[in-house]
């Protein structure tokens, strides 16, 4: 049984979950949304005794002790939700859980296995490890069967925080997804991600009113609290005309923007609470449609790519090092065809979705996915 937070929107959860579903395993998937009393669910028989606080009681204390009220507060307020999740777990016969992210649904997964006295499991991406201390991430995933994470930088974070193991299991993409790249006539910029200070889309701004080439224009794809400050910017530093911000597109008219861009921009940096990318999902979909990368080296990039080479990293907030890297991508076609060419074989070795799904599914299904993988290459063998 996975359990989702408001995240299972993100495209990586739900591809995820698809790829497991298709491998027709006993899986669950519910979020605390439905848990607090949406989508069907049937109303949970509280005692008058219990009240939805026996399984919260350890934690909360805990939090207390620790001197964390908020965290225990947030404990207090998902105690329905926690008894849903047992409600749940016990109708459909769960032999374990597993949360994605390590904050709210961690707490209520973890309550809920401890009352129903199953194993249980977590996976952990970014801003759910980075902006964490390591004291809170201890609290929160005691008790953890295990712990996967999607990239380096979060997998040894959490590792210092834990004594369960930590698995290193990226987000892979089907293969014959891959798009095969084509040279690109314009000079266009596509930036996707929230707008939050952590994405450094003022430093893009800055950087494009720096360039030495004419005619660029950039799309920036997504919404956030930094809208209205960003478009302030674009039209102080005089390249308004030349941004277009795009707010929330469904997925495939990103991918149709981004498949007729020259370049991705992805300036991150690290925020003064810790927050920044791992290595972020937009930078695997630049690799699939054979588009350049120009990024930084704040985030996780540098796990798998190199300047020069198969990207172009440069240092964080630095807007004239990222006009400089953005105009070398833009005048040299042969580089543009050697950094997209590059790149994918980095997505072909380390986000093949077949390979990575595989060790997702052996870990939370353990015996049974095994199972299952070896009747499915005998009957394709046959």
């Amino acid at each position: 049984m996975v359990l989702a937070s408001r995240e299972a929107s993100e495209t990586f959860i739900a591809r995820e979950i698809e790829a497991l579903q298709k491998r027709k395993l006993p899986l669950v998937v519910v979020t605390l949304g439905e848990l607090s009393g949406g989508a069907g669910l049937p109303p949970c028989n509280i005692t008058q005794k219990h009240a939805g606080l026996e399984p919260c009681t350890p934690r909360i204390f805990e939090e207390l002790r620790a001197f964390s009220p908020r965290n225990a507060l947030r404990i207090w307020r998902h105690r329905r939700e926690t008894e849903a999740l047992v409600a749940k777990a016990r109708e459909v016969g769960a032999t374990r859980l597993h949360a994605q992210f390590a904050w709210v649904a961690a707490d209520v997964v973890g309550m809920a296995a401890e009352t129903l006295q199953i194993p249980w499991a977590c996976s952990v991406h970014a801003w759910d490890v980075f902006t964490r201390p390591t004291a809170e991430l201890r609290r929160r995933l005691r008790g953890a069967e295990f712990v996967i994470a999607c990239n380096e930088r979060a997998r040894d974070a959490v590792a210092k925080a834990v004594t369960c193991p930590v698995h290193l299991v990226r987000h892979g993409v089907r293969s014959q997804q891959l798009a095969v790249p084509e040279e690109r006539s314009t000079k266009k910029i596509i930036a996707i991600g929230r707008l939050v200070p952590k994405k450094g889309f003022d430093t893009l701004l800055v950087a494009m009113s720096k360039l030495c080439h004419e005619g660029v224009e950039c799309v920036v794809v997504g919404d956030g609290p930094e809208r209205g400050k960003l478009m302030r910017l674009a039209t102080r530093l005089g390249i308004a005309k030349q941004v277009w911000f795009a707010r929330q597109l469904s997925h495939a008219a990103t991918m149709k923007e981004l498949g007729t861009s020259t370049l991705l921009a992805l300036p991150s940096r690290r925020t003064r609470d810790g927050d920044s990318d791992g290595f972020a999902n937009v930078l695997i979909e630049a690799m699939q449609y054979g588009v350049p990368i120009v990024t930084t080296t704040a985030a996780g990039a540098g796990e798998l790519l190199t300047n020069g080479f198969n990207a172009m990293l440069v240092p964080p907030d630095a807007p004239v090092l990222l006009a400089a890297a953005m105009d070398r991508v833009f005048a040299d076609s042969r580089l543009r065809r050697l950094l997209a060419r590059r790149a994918r074989r980095v997505l072909g070795k380390h986000f093949n979705q077949h390979t990575e799904i595989a060790k997702t599914a052996n870990l939370i299904f353990g015996n049974f996915a095994s199972q299952k993988s070896t009747l499915e290459n005998s009957k394709n063998l046959g």
